[in-house]
């Protein structure tokens, strides 16, 4: 999951909701857009607010929020208290505690095609698990071939 791409879209959302609630345009196609692409990332769904899910278009949204709440600034608060779930999982920290430390050693051993198998491995671990194992295999091959590369280990002649 690339949590920045995701919280751009999850902040643009809420932007345009926030417009929507004080007037702005409501049968912009930006809307659906952006809201189709957060429901795309099964591993947020459950952070979203329930009027992204239920509200499928600016005037949906308009509707909803128009019955709710008589002023802007109620409506603002209350689209804010919303998305705030799902802010604090986007912002909070990965959940592999050792990444940080591995993206570091592969760093300084400075082998780009190692760190490249590695951040597509943590890239694709919640959405396309069969992917990142790939990488994951692609990463133990890279790094094994450095090694024995960088000892001169008589194997390197059969890589």
């Amino acid at each position: 999951m690339n949590r920045h791409a995701i919280k751009i879209v999850a902040e643009s959302l809420q932007n345009l909701m926030i417009a929507i609630g004080r007037g702005a345009d409501r049968n912009d196609p930006t809307y659906s857009t952006l809201r189709d692409e957060l429901l795309s990332y099964e591993e947020i769904r459950s952070h979203l607010p329930d009027f992204v899910t239920t509200c499928r278009s600016g005037i949906q949204f308009w509707g909803f929020v128009k019955a709710m709440f008589a002023h802007y600034h109620e409506r603002d608060q209350f689209v804010w208290k919303g998305f705030e779930p799902l802010f604090r999982f986007i912002e909070a920290e990965p959940s592999i505690p050792s990444a940080d430390l591995v993206d570091h050693a592969l760093l300084t051993f400075d082998k780009e095609h190692v760190h490249s198998a590695w951040q597509k491995a943590l890239e694709r671990q919640n959405t396309d698990p069969e992917a990142a194992l790939t990488s994951s295999r692609t990463l133990l091959e890279s790094t094994c071939k450095h090694i024995f590369r960088s000892t001169q280990c008589p194997l390197q002649r059969h890589s």
